[in-house]
């Protein structure tokens, strides 16, 4: 006979796992997330062997649906909060001439270093393949699409092209090689300012790179991330003294509609694409602003993660 219920005492010692338990209020509500996190870990694992061994090697799950997600990370949070604190720091650095520059790399590396760590947390399937060396980055990647024409995506992933790499236990598993073939891409887009007459080339480039991905590819999946800023002035090192004047929120609704028109989603298009809200002056001011009624929840940044998170599949070796 199997019993009602199992009276189970733990000791947790991993510090991942103690840092995500210390974040809720002790008793019933943490005791709930661990039970939650439990009967997710034991589905996962079920039929599995667990070698006998401190750290062992983490099973290739199932995807979870987004509920499930959401149950286990109920911390996940919209990249604008991220994002803000990060351009804060650097207006408060002042070794930088810029806390953003439209000629670096600098917001592109911060996002895509997010939406890494946000992805190996949201998906299990992820974190193993990266930790087993099964699935690895490549940076500034050219693919080429059915025209002929080329472009550098920000970040892909895949199968390593030298065949499985070695086991990587850290907390940074994801590791940087060549791919035989690009199973996921992710672009980032920034619009600061000059918003209408950004709009041609944000919505050129993302077509073109969803092009390139499903010629090279027509099964990966495809990530966009869109920055937007709302603030009503903005100081560009393009065009001193300044600042410039936005007429808002006339300007950042603009970027958004033309983005949910002409960007598709679904097999033809891109896999998901987030909007994230931003109000930031490149001088004194970068505040973070929650998803508002313009952005549909689908192109939430959150939900648009969670989606990639349950579709995601291990590469072929």
């Amino acid at each position: 006979m199997t019993p009602k219920r199992i009276k189970l005492t733990l000791r947790v010692i991993d510090s991942e796992t103690m840092a995500e338990l210390l974040k809720l209020k002790e008793g019933s509500e943490r005791e709930l997330f661990a039970l939650n996190a439990l009967r997710l870990g034991i589905r996962s694992m079920r039929g599995q062997a667990v070698a006998p061994r401190l750290v062992a090697s983490p099973p290739k799950r199932a995807a979870m649906s987004a509920a499930e997600v959401l149950a286990v990370y109920p911390d996940l949070v919209d990249l604008s909060g991220p994002l803000a604190l990060w351009l804060r720091d650097r207006m408060n650095d002042r070794r930088l001439d810029w806390p953003y520059h439209p000629r670096s790399n600098d917001l592109s590396d911060f996002v895509r270093r997010q939406v890494m760590r946000d992805l190996l947390r949201a998906c299990p399937a992820f974190a193993a393949d990266a930790v087993e060396g099964r699935v690895a980055c490549d940076l500034n990647v050219r693919l080429v699409g059915h025209t002929g024409q080329g472009r550098k995506l920000d970040l892909v992933l895949g199968a390593p092209a030298s065949g499985r790499l070695a086991r990587e236990s850290s907390s940074d598993p994801l590791r940087k090689a060549k791919l035989a073939l690009p199973t996921f891409s992710l672009e980032v887009k920034a619009c600061m300012t000059a918003h209408a007459k950004a709009i041609p080339r944000l919505i050129g480039e993302l077509q073109q790179s969803i092009e390139v991905v499903k010629t090279t590819n027509a099964s990966a999946l495809a990530f966009a991330v869109l920055v937007v800023n709302v603030s009503r002035k903005f100081t560009s090192p393009l065009n001193r003294p300044g600042p410039n004047v936005h007429d808002q929120p006339r300007a950042a609704k603009a970027v958004i509609d033309a983005t949910l028109r002409r960007i598709p989603i679904g097999p033809r298009g891109y896999s998901a694409v987030a909007i994230v809200l931003i109000d930031f002056d490149n001088e004194r001011n970068s505040r973070a602003l929650a998803p508002t009624a313009w952005i549909p929840a689908s192109h939430r940044y959150v939900n648009a993660l969670i989606s990639i998170a349950t579709t995601y599949r291990s590469p072929s070796p």
